[in-house]
């Protein structure tokens, strides 16, 4: 890999890539003769599905990139014919030609979609780690992994967090937010929601969540400690409450029981060896959906 291979380049060619896709042009890029192109999960041909309907650049754009393994992943907010929708891109490239375009698109009726957080890039999402602050690319996976080891098994300690640490999903902040847990009409009673990233995962609100697998971890920024990839969260929808330590119980939300799955595209600011923010894209599938890649 030659040393043109840096960020500045990385972001380049993503924001060539969204010109590309705004224009309806593959023909644009530089793609290899045998680019692998999924939109949530479904391998097509470049110029398909978003690639005719994508009708403005975004106003709203986060960048993940990994010299080590030339690929550079986006979160962005953008409209197709006129209608607000959340990309998420990963584009890999080999000898200065795309190799593989994955892309998840959250279309509004299909998931909730808020701009509240996609207005400005975050601060710490460009901020480079300290020296003190780095660990090795496994170190990163390892840590961030141990989130989705804590949603399978109700146990939210098994994830070190920073104790400001946030979530954002699909724009909404969804820790420390008073106002998103309102009671539900039609549900019974039961105890409020924790407000921490930890004490959620601790409350068995997300036992609806059986499996998350596979776990593909795609790009890994050393420089500003994130790590990004792909997961596929399976609901089987029978579980339908929940028994928490003290005896109270909790009743899992209407959505969670039925059968589905949802493909999520997420990012881990990991910083100091904990988890200090949480990014994620994510839209509905079929139960038992595969990714597309595995």
């Amino acid at each position: 890999m030659t040393n043109t291979m840096n960020r500045a380049y990385l972001e380049g060619m993503m924001d060539k890539y969204l010109e590309a896709l705004v224009s309806h042009d593959p023909s644009r890029l530089p793609l290899s003769s045998n680019v692998k192109f999924t939109e949530n999960t479904i391998p097509l041909k470049p110029g398909e599905a978003l690639w005719q309907t994508a009708s403005a650049l975004p106003t709203y754009k986060l960048y993940v990139c990994d010299p080590q393994t030339g690929q550079v992943g986006l979160f962005a907010l953008m409209r197709e014919n006129d209608y607000p929708i959340i990309l998420s891109a990963r584009l890999k490239i080999s000898k200065k030609a795309i190799t593989e375009i994955e892309t998840v698109v959250v279309r509004e009726g299909g998931m909730p979609i808020t701009d509240d957080n996609m207005k400005e890039t975050k601060p710490l999402y460009l901020e480079a780690l300290k020296p003190e602050e780095k660990m090795t690319r496994e170190e990163m996976i390892r840590i961030s992994d141990l989130y989705f080891d804590a949603l399978e098994q109700d146990k939210g300690d098994l994830a070190p967090f920073w104790d400001e640490c946030n979530r954002v999903e699909n724009g909404m902040q969804t820790t420390n937010n008073p106002n998103l847990f309102a009671p539900t009409e039609g549900m019974p009673p039961g105890p409020p929601m924790p407000l921490d990233v930890r004490g959620q995962i601790n409350s068995g609100s997300f036992a609806y969540i059986t499996r998350i697998y596979p776990r593909r971890w795609t790009i890994i920024d050393e420089e500003r400690g994130i790590t990004f990839g792909t997961f596929m969260f399976h609901h089987t929808g029978t579980v339908k409450s929940v028994t928490l330590p003290d005896g109270t119980v909790r009743e899992m939300i209407p959505i969670a029981r039925r059968p589905f799955s949802v493909v999520v595209s997420e990012l881990f600011k990991v910083q100091a060896g904990k988890i200090r923010e949480i990014e994620a894209v994510m839209t509905s599938l079929p139960y038992g959906a595969s990714d597309g890649w595995e």
